[in-house]
């Protein structure tokens, strides 16, 4: 991946309306569109999705003042039509001349193309890579004070001979990452995560014998954490390839761990602590099923720790 082309690409997109330009696919570069895994048959929705949400996920761990300005230059927190008026907007919240801000937007480049470059290897995108889920289990347990998250998944080799998979995840730690503990169960062996950022992984696992070309298989792995100060509150998934379905099972316990929680059902992870009323858990378990996922939705619980 050239990444001085993705600067380029990325340079580009904020110019006029930004994400929220109609015909937005045109727009993107052979880069983006590689990763986005987007060509001419893609919705126009579609397209913004996925790049809303790698726009999201990358810029999550730059300082917050670059972050503030890259959301509103690509027009996700500010609706203004062209540029130098988004740039306005924040130059007036940081306290900076348009001459400094064009600098620092041209530094916050240099790390979201490092970022992303990094994140998504060439020909392995959104959805490109040897294997998807067909389908997706989280069995989580947080009634007691270490957190336990069991996911049970069956792959589909898109290639013969797949002999090891890994795969990108973003597990908002808030201790010592070295703290999580994970454990192959079944179908496969844990080699060891690459860290991307503070809260992006590489999961690397090998099979114990290959898989052939459409053959589906099951793996499951544990995850667990010393306290609950060490995770987010969240059990879910945003796909970024196909996932056929994706069950969360939750135990709060009783009296419940947490002060309130909701359900996840296919809204974007900008806003998944926006519950909407009909979708509260009152219950101190819940099993929740979802179909149909869309690539880059957000499916699964969120909640909020009790005192």
């Amino acid at each position: 991946m050239d990444r001085s082309l993705l600067k380029v690409e990325l340079a580009r997109l904020r110019k006029g309306r930004g994400i929220g330009r109609p015909g937005l696919l045109s727009t993107l570069g052979p880069q983006l569109r590689d990763i986005l895994d987007v060509g001419t048959e893609t919705a126009e929705e579609d397209v913004r999705t996925r790049l809303l949400t790698l726009l999201n996920g990358e810029m999550s761990a730059l300082p917050n003042d670059l972050r503030l300005l890259v959301q509103a230059a690509f027009g996700i927190t500010s609706s203004h039509p062209l540029l130098h008026e988004r740039l306005a907007d924040v130059g007036s919240l940081l306290q900076r001349d348009a001459r400094t801000l064009r600098r620092r937007l041209a530094d916050a480049d240099d790390l979201l193309a490092d970022r992303i470059a990094l994140r998504y290897e060439p020909r392995q995108g959104f959805a490109r890579a040897g294997f998807h889920w067909v389908s997706y289990h989280f069995d989580i347990d947080v009634s007691t004070p270490s957190p336990v998250f069991i996911s049970t998944r069956t792959l589909v080799a898109k290639v013969d001979q797949l002999t090891e998979i890994g795969e990108v995840v973003s597990i908002p730690v808030v201790g010592d990452s070295d703290s999580l503990h994970v454990e192959a169960l079944s179908g496969c062996t844990y080699i060891g995560r690459d860290s991307l950022s503070a809260t992006s992984w590489r999961m690397l696992y090998r099979l114990p014998r290959p898989i052939a070309l459409g053959e589906t298989y099951d793996t499951v792995v544990r995850f667990t954490w010393p306290g609950r100060d060490w995770i987010q509150p969240v059990a879910a998934i945003a796909p970024m390839r196909p996932v056929d379905r994706f069950r969360v099972t939750a135990h709060f316990g009783s009296p419940r761990t947490c002060a309130s929680a909701w359900v996840l059902n296919g809204m974007l992870p900008t806003a998944i602590a926006d519950p909407l009323p009909d979708q509260m858990i009152t219950t101190d378990e819940v099993d929740v099923e979802f179909d149909d996922l869309l690539i880059g939705h957000a499916y699964g619980i969120a909640w909020t720790w009790a005192d």
